[in-house]
């Protein structure tokens, strides 16, 4: 201690009971500051405000605020406060610095977040890293621009997931998921992430894309990967040429042309009154059509396997208000050749004007099928929901013939 005045002395001194420091104005003897020490050396130093909670510590300091523990893992500084500041007006200022100096190469310095709480549960906060700025309101808002959430997936001891989530504000300033990284997937060492959100989000690759140590897209977006097996669906293909195996009819639409089947155009003509009764257009010869249907003109011999795939039809009267029903009917195989036909399918559909072709597609809404066995007789019938007057009808029907 040192005494000013003519002389200065120096004095260590010792104080073995409790200092009370007290305002020399301070007539409440109620508020103070008071320091302990104990036996070990310890220091505690208390603030009492009797009124309040005032009774505040500040330092200010001309320099560096350095705090120095004992080297060791037990030793710490702990700080039990609601809220923690730090701030500055000085350009990239404050800065937080987390230091290490060992030189174990598998050991850093780490930022902790602890939980630990009486009831923890399955999808449980376990820390929040947040990042806020104003926006540019009249008065500005302070908004929630992004943040990190780690939350316990499940906390189910020998089961124990994470969960963590990188949020930023879409739109309209809500807090949505960018990134989710779950550990929740219930098989060891392995982890589900999802990226972006909503369907018009989009996810940009600067370079190559590697799955399993494998190339599968280069920087430029082109698949690298050569076998592409199982594919079940695409977009549209503009580029390229297909080298591989012959494409089934089955997964070719009607109107594709077929590397092992043949289409076919057959054409009819005939003159009649139609009614509610069948009439069966004669597919030997022109204008033959008849409404008894073993009538020897009628028929024709499939000697492949096929399909009725379309009827074309023209006519010379207005029949557009009229409900037209075309019959396909076959006489299979292994029955008396020249007997009665049993209907295969059956389209129904408005007929046409006078100056226009109406189409009747046998590949859709079809009543049964368009199928035709090879060695089956064919037959085709048409029929109106009312009576038409005499009228020329013009028919062409397209056939698919199976020669594989």
């Amino acid at each position: 201690m040192k005494w000013i005045g003519q002389h200065i002395w120096d004095f260590v001194s010792r104080f073995r009971n409790t200092i009370i420091l007290q305002p020399k104005d301070q007539t409440n003897t109620d508020d103070y500051a008071q320091l302990d020490v104990d036996p070990d050396g310890g220091i505690t130093f208390a603030t009492f405000d009797a009124a309040g909670t005032d009774a505040n510590v500040r330092a200010n300091i001309d320099g560096a605020f350095t705090l120095t523990t004992a080297a060791g893992s037990l030793n710490s500084t702990n700080i039990n406060s609601e809220e923690v500041n730090i701030a500055s007006s000085v350009s990239n200022k404050p800065l937080l610095n987390v230091t290490s100096t060992h030189t174990d190469t598998d050991k850093s310095a780490e930022l902790k977040f602890i939980k630990d709480a009486d009831n923890v549960a399955d999808g449980e906060n376990l820390g929040l890293i947040s990042f806020y700025g104003d926006n540019d309101a009249g008065t500005p808002e302070v908004i929630n621009y992004a943040n990190v959430l780690a939350e316990a997936a499940d906390m189910t001891d020998g089961q124990e997931a994470g969960k963590l989530t990188l949020n930023v504000a879409v739109y309209n300033g809500t807090s949505t998921p960018g990134i989710i990284i779950d550990g929740d997937t219930n098989v060891d060492e392995q982890v589900n992430v999802t990226i972006g959100s909503g369907e018009g989000s989009v996810t940009t690759i600067a370079g190559p894309l590697n799955i399993a140590s494998t190339l599968v897209m280069d920087e430029s977006g082109l698949v690298a990967v050569a076998n592409q097996s199982s594919i079940t669906g695409v977009g549209t293909i503009t580029s390229g040429e297909w080298r591989g195996t012959a494409i089934a009819s089955a997964y070719l639409d009607a109107d594709t042309a077929h590397y092992s089947a043949q289409k076919q155009l057959t054409y009819y003509m005939f003159k009649d009154a139609l009614d509610a009764d069948k009439h069966y257009v004669g597919l030997q010869e022109a204008d033959a059509e008849s409404e008894n249907s073993t009538n020897k003109n009628l028929p024709m011999l499939a000697p492949f396997a096929g399909k009725l795939l379309k009827v074309f039809l023209r006519a010379t009267t207005d029949i557009s208000t009229k409900t037209l029903t075309w019959t396909l009917e076959t006489q299979a195989a292994g029955s008396n050749t020249g007997a009665a036909p049993s209907v295969v399918g059956t389209k129904a559909g408005a007929g046409c004007t006078n100056q226009t072709m109406t189409t009747y597609d046998f590949t859709t809404g079809v009543t049964g099928d368009n199928i035709i066995d090879a060695g089956d007789t064919i037959q085709l019938a048409l029929e109106s929901d009312s009576s038409i007057a005499d009228t020329t009808y013009y028919i062409t029907c397209l056939w698919e013939w199976n020669l594989s």
